[in-house]
């Protein structure tokens, strides 16, 4: 649907290119929140028109778009910036999607630990997967992790530092938001109230969470629905 437009628009710079990214992110379906009741450190998107994770399972230019979305937001709070990704709760195929993007000063410098997820790293390059999925000791969150490779060699401790490194190599991007959407859809038809973010503060390794509930939530608005 959008081709390979997307790809260029994160490579060229002048003149009217806000403009047409967010023409880009209107096409795909994410809007800017103008109005947002959120706190102002943080950035506000929802999604609307389109299924998220219909989306997530089968449009690889929604999965493109949106970690773009997510590398450029990280991007204005700095050079080498960390960043909190925060959803809505999501209840069924058709709730209303909502996300922020705020700056995680306490995630930034830290060293990679590679240690607390290794058994699962080893299980997943035995596979030859870049993502693997697994649940928390607790047994109520799953975790969607990037496996380590050479271009994480000594960052990918959060969100940002991750999507830095994987900006020429759009295609894990791609798979690691498919095993979102295979995960949200599963948590869904279990009838489970799922929240979707990135932490960082305990495992410093980039992962993404599915919580039951919104514990390490830095938005107090979204922690309280």
């Amino acid at each position: 649907m959008f081709g390979y437009g997307i790809v260029l628009l994160k490579l060229e710079k002048g003149e009217g290119m806000d403009a047409k990214w967010e023409t880009t992110l209107r096409a795909a379906g994410i809007e800017r929140v103008v109005d947002s009741k959120c706190s102002a450190e943080f950035k506000e998107f929802r999604v609307v028109h389109v299924n998220l994770i219909y989306e997530l399972l089968n449009s690889r230019s929604f999965r493109l778009i949106l970690s773009e979305l997510l590398d450029r937001e990280a991007s204005t709070f700095g050079e080498n910036a960390s960043i909190y990704w925060e959803c809505t709760p999501v209840e069924s195929e058709n709730s209303d999607f909502r996300f922020t993007v705020s700056r995680a000063i306490s995630l930034e410098n830290r060293r990679i630990d590679l240690v607390t997820f290794e058994r699962y790293f080893h299980s997943a390059m035995k596979q030859k997967k870049s993502v693997t999925q697994f649940s928390n000791l607790a047994g109520d969150s799953t975790l969607i992790v990037p496996v380590p490779n050479e271009l994480c060699t000594n960052q990918c401790a959060d969100l940002a530092s991750w999507l830095r490194a994987t900006r020429t190599h759009t295609e894990l991007r791609d798979e690691l938001l498919v095993e979102v959407g295979e995960a949200l859809k599963d948590r869904i038809a279990q009838k489970q109230r799922v929240y979707l973010s990135t932490a960082g503060d305990g495992v410093s390794w980039m992962h993404v969470r599915l919580d039951p509930a919104p514990k390490y939530y830095t938005n107090l608005l979204y922690r309280n629905m």
